[in-house]
């Protein structure tokens, strides 16, 4: 490539002319929707990237790294589980490392030196059956929801990138200092802190309040409170115990029946298997049920979800979303995406399976990928 560029820099040296064979060749590279890392996309470009690894057979483990912007401020997230000498997958309940805190400009600085000149490709809906990654996808101004797929330049760029991450995250685990964490399960939960010492009394409030919505906020072995403001919505306390605490929220539907209104309810098929959901009550969903039945193939994507492409393009209402395990999402307007790990992206909810987060994982890290939805 470097000795046809050259030569095509040569040729108009002479004659002020460019060579047509030549120049197609390379505007055919430009065009192929191939974009490296700090020459296509700049620092200011990036809003999002993730790197995943994940082993569910014998030493079980589940690695994540992840920096992004929000409201104008960097962040670097972490979340490490093991079970070793056990088959997976590595849940919540065998972390050793989890953390999210805002980073300097310096710190963001060394992370895009680690991924300058890698590659990003329209992103595949699937990967191979039982590989452990990694799996690194970036999210950008002009991605146009497809081209996302990253690849470092060299063995030596990834090994950077880990060093960085491997760092920041010792460091804030050494910082802790006695103290435990804050896990809010849901982006519309907000808290002062995230660290608490053992015995400090904890606040979160929750901000998304819909109508004919009952909402169940819980968390393991824990006895949290809630109440409710105007002022912040509903508002949960507990003490925090000598561990880390995950936060989560339930809503379902609590309209009444009304027989003169009964509409097909519908149904959710894995491999076969008829699903629990919940469904949302939105004009994507409205339209789901339009396009039953309807068969889909979904594949692994990421380490944490299954995705297929329902083949219409349906009503979006897109908001940034914090997903979790259950989470039934709908992507750019025409990809369902089931998931049984989290990820933080624009996605229009469209419901939630109703089961245990193992049997959820077990499920879906396991399926082929045939999904069907029919009306009842």
């Amino acid at each position: 490539m470097s000795c046809l560029v050259m030569t095509g820099l040569i040729a108009g040296c002479g004659n002020d002319q460019e060579d047509p064979g030549e120049m197609g060749i390379i505007d055919s590279i430009r065009n192929s929707g191939v974009k490296t890392v700090g020459t296509d996309i700049l620092p200011a470009d990036i809003t999002d990237f993730y790197y995943t690894e994940e082993n569910i057979n014998f030493n079980a483990y589940y690695l994540r790294f992840r920096f992004y912007i929000e409201d104008g401020k960097k962040y670097f997230f972490y979340d490490e589980r093991k079970r070793d000498g056990e088959y997976g997958p590595a849940t919540e309940a065998d972390r050793t490392m989890y953390g999210n805190f805002e980073i300097p400009d310096d710190v963001w600085a060394d992370f895009f030196e680690s991924i300058k000149g890698g590659t990003v490709k329209k992103r595949t809906e699937s990967a191979d059956s039982g590989d452990s990654g990694p799996w690194t996808y970036l999210y950008w101004y002009g991605d146009k929801g497809k081209i996302q797929e990253y690849s470092f330049a060299s063995q030596d760029s990834r090994n950077t990138f880990i060093e960085i991450c491997r760092r920041l995250s010792e460091d804030n685990e050494a910082s802790l200092d006695g103290k435990y964490r804050l896990i809010l399960d849901d982006a519309f939960f907000t808290a002062e802190r995230t660290v608490y010492a053992p015995g400090d009394e904890v606040t979160v409030y929750y901000d998304m309040i819909a109508t004919d919505t009952d909402y169940h906020f819980f968390s393991h072995d824990v006895d949290i409170h809630t109440g409710y403001d105007n002022d912040h919505g509903y508002v949960i306390t507990f003490v925090m115990p000598e561990r880390d605490v995950t936060l989560s929220v339930s809503c379902k539907n609590s309209m009444e029946y009304d027989p003169g209104s009964e509409e097909e309810s519908m149904t959710l098929y894995i491999d076969g298997e008829a699903v629990p959901v919940t469904w949302e009550d939105n004009e994507a969903t409205d339209a789901l049920k339009g396009l039953c039945p309807l068969d889909i193939t979904a594949g692994p994507y990421g380490g944490f979800e299954i995705v297929g492409d329902i083949g219409s393009d349906i009503p979006a209402q897109d908001s940034r979303i914090t997903t979790r395990p259950g989470d039934i999402m709908l992507y750019a307007g025409s990809n369902i995406v089931l998931f049984y790990g989290s990820n933080t992206w624009e996605y229009t909810r469209l419901g939630h399976i109703d089961m245990a987060e193992e049997r959820i994982t077990e499920l879906l890290e396991n399926s082929s990928g045939k999904i069907s939805l029919e009306l009842n």
